[in-house]
């Protein structure tokens, strides 16, 4: 789990397995079933001859999957001591908020609070900025950028205690703007290739939001499951929704805009 996928192609048939995964670091596994969820860009590549043979087998996949654009952004860690959890709040004691001023940052997470974390050992905070700033800025280097969000940010929240500790993260493939067209994405939110040995999936299937990822993560999981039930894989597999919505489910209370 700690290794970089480096390619996916076919296993030789003795291993009794469809699909043989290799690492960056050298390691490799076979297995009867290959879900692929990370970003488009970094799916196409992947080496292995047996997986882009399959996505050619698709009319339109490959062309489908070359237009998928994604939003880019950085990410502000922030992480504080137990002393200052009095000081690092937001108004009316809400656990995020999303920002709409001339700032760089478009959202801000206090992970204590939003996650229910307790703060004797400290806590972290979290920031994004606009798509406008991260394409602006998307050939930045994390440690360039480091002390210019620091800045912004002080001015953003200058009552807020310094940081005991902070880092930033170029999130280049952030949120799908455009996701794989319809005509190509036969499950609704995922793409079963090789008889369902292979699958496609992830918010570039659905949409970045809450919704999006349900929806894909379901789509994927049920289209696993069929690939496993047909291979006699699992003796028993329970029935997935396909579709999920949270419409209404965020609480107001837990919110905040500035």
């Amino acid at each position: 789990l700690e290794a970089e996928v480096s390619s996916v192609d076919s296993c030789p048939r003795e291993h009794g397995c469809r699909w043989r995964v290799a690492t960056t670091a050298g390691t490799n596994g076979d297995f009867d079933v290959v879900l692929l969820t990370l970003p488009v860009p970094q799916m196409l590549a992947l080496h292995g001859e047996a997986l882009h043979s399959a996505i050619d087998e698709v009319e339109g996949l490959r062309e489908g999957l070359c237009k998928v654009q994604y939003s880019s952004r950085f990410c502000l860690a922030l992480f504080y001591h137990p002393a200052d959890a009095a000081a690092v709040t937001l108004p009316g004691g809400a656990g995020l908020a999303y920002i709409s001023n001339d700032s760089p940052f478009c959202y801000l997470a206090l992970d204590n609070i939003r996650r229910g974390i307790d703060t004797s050992e400290g806590f972290s905070v979290m920031v994004h900025t606009t798509r406008q700033f991260g394409a602006s800025n998307l050939e930045q280097t994390e440690e360039a950028m480091l002390p210019v969000l620091q800045q912004h940010f002080s001015k953003l929240m200058p009552h807020w205690p310094p940081p005991c500790h902070a880092f930033c993260h170029k999130w280049r493939y952030s949120q799908v703007t455009d996701p794989v067209c319809k005509e190509v994405n036969s499950n609704d939110g995922s793409v079963s290739l090789r008889g369902g040995s292979l699958v496609l999936s992830g918010d570039a299937f659905t949409s970045s939001n809450v919704d999006g990822c349900l929806t894909a993560a379901a789509s994927a999981a049920a289209a696993v499951l069929l690939c496993c039930r047909a291979g006699n894989h699992f003796k028993y597999c329970a029935p997935f929704t396909k579709r999920f919505s949270l419409a209404g489910k965020t609480s107001a209370s837990n919110m905040t805009s500035f």
